[in-house]
């Protein structure tokens, strides 16, 4: 299983998924932002999450994070670290190439949940796109058909 971690503004998500020919989404948990939450508060949060839902938190083999908080980024890489013994992928931890073309003034300020968000539409063969995100902010991104992230 992946956990996929998801740092906004407001809420952080956690979701599970599997994949062998087609992405499934397993669960997902949304916790709110706190910079003084500890990775051992996350810890025993997750622990309990896992556990409602019947899962094991052993086989979690690879996490993937994108963040636009600093802060909260801080505390889950020690979360992992402290945690977990798994690959990991930071989207935008220095400057991640995940292979899609970024069409912006300074690609360096595209927001990680953007790209990532881009990305999943040509993964998923859903480009061209416009991808609306209701987080704190709510915002509308534009995927070309060859998955090229063209701003929002």
């Amino acid at each position: 299983m992946i956990l996929a971690i998801d740092c906004g503004n407001t809420n952080t998500v956690f979701a599970l998924y599997t994949y062998n020919e087609k992405i499934n989404q397993l669960a997902n948990w949304r916790i709110n932002n706190d910079s003084k939450r500890t990775a051992d508060m996350y810890y025993s949060w997750l622990l309990q999450m896992f556990k409602i839902s019947n899962f094991k938190i052993e086989n979690v083999t690879g996490i993937s994070i994108a963040s636009v908080v600093p802060e909260t980024l801080i505390n889950i890489k020690s979360l992992i670290k402290k945690y977990f013994d798994v690959n990991t992928l930071i989207v935008n931890e220095n400057i991640l190439d995940l292979g899609i073309k970024v069409n912006i003034d300074n690609p360096k300020e595209a927001g990680a949940d953007r790209l990532v968000n881009s990305y999943a539409a040509q993964k998923l063969n859903i480009s061209p796109s416009i991808i609306i995100d209701f987080g704190t902010a709510t915002t509308f991104d534009i995927v070309a058909k060859d998955g090229t992230y063209n701003g929002g």
